[in-house]
């Protein structure tokens, strides 16, 4: 509240600063009609006010209207000339890509590159996604077959601020549900924390009549700040399963880490520009990406 007194205060300070001079203006062809209008009152009846007064009001209605007309055709031009700057500035923008990799970018290209990361206010960072493979137990057989296993799913990363003033960023969380609708139900997310403290206000997260299993909320992040995110989840994967996850977000790297029982094969794949590192240790397996990621599905 009291940044948002501030902001306003600082706002009304600009404009008296931009304006002082039609005020002053203004004020000057007001105080001139105000004497008009004063001095004639007092006149008796029948007798004509002076030369001056004509003046007075003359010249002060002329300065009224002049400052009214010039504020408002200035006004009129100002914010042609800033949609124009904002057009040039565009244009600006995609020629430099296109002088420096020397070929036309598409508009809707260049939109997105634009939208998923230049204009990304966030990073995120120390990006881990960690799936343990396990047979259902008995009581999960009960509806189940042996082709079936629990994906227990947890995935943490940092966000940061990238920009100097406190931003609002939503959070969003997905888990791929099932097609067979006897195993929907085992599709859930039963921890989202954000530095350490819940956001799952009213339990876990299941999957809807929709059959979507996600989850989102707005926090603040502090500018030049970081967030460590948490999430827990779980959900079915038969034997010949695939599935994908997608980063809108710039990201410093990603380390994917699988257990899986024995006699299970697990392949990995990354659509990115620098090359997947496999790397076994203790029966678990990792890839990891160390470069940068604009979007990996």
């Amino acid at each position: 509240m009291r940044k948002n007194e501030k902001n306003i205060k600082k706002n009304k300070s600009n404009w008296f600063e931009n304006n002082l001079f039609y005020l002053l203006f203004l004020s000057i062809g007001i105080i001139l009609v105000g004497v008009y209008k004063v001095l004639t009152s007092n006149l008796d009846v029948g007798v004509q006010p002076s030369i001056f007064l004509y003046l007075c009001k003359e010249v002060g209605m002329a300065m009224i209207i002049a400052i009214m007309l010039v504020y408002s055709i200035e006004s009129v031009t100002r914010k042609k000339h800033e949609k124009a700057a904002s057009q040039w500035q565009d244009e600006a923008n995609k020629n430099f890509f296109k002088s420096v990799y020397k070929r036309y970018i598409p508009e809707a290209v260049f939109s997105e590159v634009e939208a998923c990361l230049l204009s990304s206010k966030v990073c995120r960072e120390k990006y881990q996604i960690s799936y343990l493979l396990r047979p259902m137990n008995a009581q999960e057989k009960n509806q189940a077959s042996n082709e079936h296993f629990i994906a227990e799913v947890k995935s943490s990363y940092t966000l940061r601020n990238t920009v100097d003033t406190d931003i609002t960023h939503t959070l969003i969380a997905n888990l791929e549900v099932p097609n067979e609708e006897d195993y929907v139900h085992f599709t859930k997310i039963s921890t989202y924390k954000v530095n350490g403290a819940s956001l799952l206000t009213e339990g876990t997260i299941t999957t809807n009549s929709d059959g979507i299993c996600s989850f989102s909320k707005d926090i603040v992040i502090p500018r030049n700040g970081t967030v460590k995110v948490l999430m827990v989840g779980q959900t079915a994967k038969r034997n010949i399963d695939s599935e994908s996850w997608s980063s809108r977000l710039p990201s410093n790297g990603l380390k994917l880490s699988v257990t899986a029982p024995k006699g299970v094969e697990i392949k990995c794949v990354a659509n990115n520009s620098s090359a997947i590192v496999r790397d076994e240790q203790g029966g678990i397996t990792h890839w990891m990406i160390f470069d940068q990621i604009i979007s990996l599905p």
